[in-house]
């Protein structure tokens, strides 16, 4: 199947709604990688979940996150993908654009974060983190033990954080109504993952929750493991709804 799948559509998908999309070459893959349609569909669903997209929103296609998996299992055993081999099999895909986070060293006070995303036109996101183990980084963009929206009042103590950034073109660019200038032509989003002191993850797509994070890893450099937060929820200046985010304990 090439179609991009909405959120919504893998939120709603069952195990026999999926046998029924693939193909017998896909279920042949997934066999010689030892992942049953089950395991799959909930690797599908926890990665849409961790996108922060809207339920409306064309995320993937089934041959791509089969392909992610493959990449994702080889580099926890160690590989690095070659850039060009990377490139030339997502040539003929739809990719999501994208564009690095901000991890300037200020003052050495981000050397223990790596900037580890993929560079180009690809569908990957850029991705922040203190996490070293390749392992641990994969676990997590498949399974979290906790939303952190269930946890608002909840103090967290942060020992590694995950954060992935996707930028995704716009359909119809945003368009100033007088000048013709271009407002906006991409969409961003953001999944958050942090794990605390006693290895329980949280998960989260706030970007208000994610910048905010951003912000910390700014402010407080390797020193921000140990650092203890309160999931909270404000109300942004114009807006309708209060966001997640959190402050400190």
């Amino acid at each position: 199947m090439s179609r991009l799948l909405t959120i919504g559509e893998i939120e709603e998908m069952s195990v026999e709604t999926l046998e029924k999309m693939l193909s017998l070459g896909q279920k042949e893959t997934l066999s010689k990688m030892k992942i049953t349609t089950e395991q799959f569909l909930d690797s599908l669903k926890d990665e849409a979940t961790l996108s922060g997209l809207n339920e409306n929103d064309e995320f993937i296609t089934i041959s791509q996150h089969i392909t992610h998996i493959q990449e994702m299992d080889k580099i926890a055993n160690g590989y690095e993908p070659d850039e060009k081999t990377v490139e030339q099999q997502y040539q003929d895909t739809e990719s999501v654009k994208e564009t690095s986070l901000a991890t300037q060293n200020i003052n050495n006070q981000l050397s223990e974060f790596s900037n580890d995303g993929f560079n180009g036109n690809i569908s990957r996101p850029d991705i922040l983190t203190n996490i070293k183990d390749k392992k641990l980084i994969f676990n997590l963009g498949k399974h979290v033990d906790k939303k952190l929206n269930d946890c608002v009042g909840q103090e967290i103590t942060i020992d590694k954080i995950l954060i992935k950034k996707y930028v995704k073109p716009l359909d119809t660019p945003i368009y100033d109504a007088q000048t013709g200038e271009i407002l906006a032509d991409t969409k961003t989003s953001m999944s958050v993952v942090i794990v605390d002191k006693d290895g329980t993850s949280y998960a989260t797509g706030s970007k208000t929750f994610g910048y905010a994070l951003i912000n910390a890893i700014y402010d407080f450099g390797n020193e921000i493991n140990g650092l203890k937060i309160r999931i909270i929820k404000t109300l942004r200046s114009g807006a309708q709804n209060q966001s997640l985010d959190f402050e400190l304990v």
